[in-house]
């Protein structure tokens, strides 16, 4: 885990029932290709996941591959900033290639939305200047390669949290840490 510090982290983790978080960034010539998350959940219902719990401590596993010294240490000054409830705007250079237009420009509305502040899908497509376009955002929502950095879990639906890739219990656990639920 390297600099990150794991006691703040398994805190973190702990206070919300998680047993384990998994952070896996991929990087190539410089720019953040792909993040993806990895979640285990204690659910006090399943009593054969509580009896685990006691035996197992939390953990944050973060795993950057292709990345330079420099981005590796932006990456993880990014995520000690987020897990200390820091400003995280500052922006990452990320491989947008695979994505439309339309796509790039949600995700850029969405990485200017604060810590500890949602917005609806229908915000989003106001700001990108699609206002019917809600629905289309919750699928550029779907698509986004960069979960945590570009914070999707922020967008939600106007009657409630909405969905979220890969998981929703990661997209309950951020908006927990940030004060939001």
């Amino acid at each position: 885990m390297e600099a990150l510090r794991k006691e703040k982290c398994v805190a973190a983790l702990e206070a919300y029932d998680i047993l384990s978080l998994e952070v896996s960034i991929s990087c190539s010539d410089g720019l953040v290709e792909e993040v993806i998350l990895g979640i285990t959940e204690a659910k006090a219902t399943d009593h054969s996941k509580v009896i685990v719990q006691r035996h197992v401590s939390s953990s944050l596993d973060v795993q950057i591959s292709g990345a330079d010294f420099q981005l590796k240490q932006t990456l993880i000054q990014w995520l000690e900033n987020y897990l200390d409830k820091k400003s995280t705007q500052k922006p990452l250079p990320y491989d947008f290639r695979n994505l439309t237009p339309f796509e790039r420009s949600v995700l850029y509305a969405i990485e200017k939305i604060p810590f500890g502040e949602v917005r609806t899908y229908k915000e989003i497509a106001e700001e990108v200047e699609r206002p019917l376009a809600a629905r289309a955002v919750g699928m550029a929502c779907g698509k986004n390669p960069f979960p945590l950095f570009i914070p999707c879990h922020r967008v939600v639906a106007s009657s409630g949290e909405g969905g979220y890739t890969p998981d929703i219990a990661i997209k309950r656990f951020f908006l927990r840490h940030e004060g939001v639920l």
